[in-house]
Order: structure tokens, then C-alpha cells, then sequence
């Protein structure tokens, strides 16, 4: 059975540029989780949950479950923003208290 590595990536350019885009796709995960996590952990914080903090300290920002990287991505239009405090709000109020999955 072919694999994408053997029918598409023929050339070591083309191997170079499908390691930079998974590269670039990783980080913008990370960036993103790591950014949500760092917002939760502040709501946690002002709410004095300690062992929320605690729980929220041990989840890794690596994690891409929750990711759909499946789809159409159109590049060409002027996103709006990531409104990551709208994120945390909601988590929040669909959970009543946000649980964690260690």
C-alpha cells in the first residue's frame, strides 16, 4: 500500500517542506493551548482554587485531541481574533466549575 511519504514526497526538497509545515503546525498548537492553559490557570488562581491550580499544573499544552485538522483552511481572508477570555468564560459556565483530565 503506498504511503503519502512515498506517492507525494519524491524529492528531499519536498520531505524538507512537510517537515517545516508539520514544524510550524506544532507550534501553533502548543502556542495556542499554552496560552488557553496559562488563561485557565489565571482564573484558577483568582479564584483561589488551589487544587484546580495544582491539577492545571500537571496538564501538558501538547496535546491536539480537541484540534480539527481535517477540513478546508482558507488563508486569504483577515481572521478575526482568538478572543481566548471569551473561551475561558464559556468553559466555565458550560462546566460550572471547570474539571481537568489528568
Amino acid at each position: 500500500m503506498p504511503t503519502l511519504a512515498n506517492s507525494v514526497l519524491k524529492t528531499e526538497h519536498e520531505q524538507q517542506l512537510w517537515g517545516e509545515c508539520a514544524r510550524l503546525l506544532t507550534n501553533c498548537i502548543i502556542y495556542y493551548n499554552a496560552t488557553l492553559l496559562s488563561h485557565v490557570l489565571a482564573c484558577k488562581e483568582g479564584a483561589g482554587d488551589t487544587q484546580g491550580v495544582a491539577l492545571l499544573k500537571q496538564v501538558s499544552p501538547v496535546a491536539w485531541q480537541h484540534i480539527n485538522l481535517y477540513g478546508r483552511y482558507e488563508f486569504r481572508k483577515s481572521p478575526e481574533a482568538i478572543d481566548i477570555d471569551a473561551i475561558v468564560q464559556a468553559l466555565f459556565q458550560v462546566s460550572g466549575k471547570l474539571t481537568l483530565a489528568v
